[in-house]
């Protein structure tokens, strides 16, 4: 009896439990809200935190196909578009933040230390700072630091 009694139980989680979803109900991924923080700038620290944690290794991926494109090419990349079409096969996450414009990237500079090769496009408004990648290093810069530096290089 114990038995059939489980066999049923099982039947009715696997039968019904798979059934139940709602299409109108969000998803697990939808609901956390630590699942999906790589679109637009975080609005709290914690979604901020882990966007962070993203947005940087996504940076420092981008610096590094930078550089190897740099090397490949003999030359920066002109246009967004010839960038793209460089990462796209390697660096999906890079590429749909470079392409939806949360990570600017900017054009024909050499990349060294002293160079902005690409920057988050808003900067986090709780604390006014950014992520910017420079040829050798991804660091999180005040608004005024990050103003100063793009002055310096020569940026709008």
């Amino acid at each position: 009896m114990r038995i059939l009694g489980l066999c049923f139980v099982a039947f009715a989680v696997a039968t019904f439990g798979a059934c139940n979803h709602n299409a109108n109900e969000p998803t697990r991924e939808e609901v956390n809200p630590l699942r999906s923080p790589t679109g637009a700038m975080a609005k709290n620290d914690i979604t901020r935190g882990a966007q962070k944690q993203i947005h940087q290794n996504s940076m420092v991926q981008i610096k590094l196909f930078y550089t190897m494109y740099y090397n490949e090419q003999n030359r920066p990349p002109a246009n967004l578009e010839e960038f793209l079409k460089f990462i796209e096969r390697d660096a999906h996450l890079e590429h749909e933040l470079l392409k939806e414009g949360h990570v600017v990237l900017v054009l024909n500079v050499t990349p060294t230390s002293e160079n902005i090769i690409a920057y988050e496009k808003e900067p986090y408004q709780k604390w006014m700072n950014r992520l910017v990648a420079f040829g050798d290093r991804v660091e999180t810069m005040s608004e005024a630091d990050f103003q100063a530096a793009k002055q310096r290089q020569g940026l709008k």
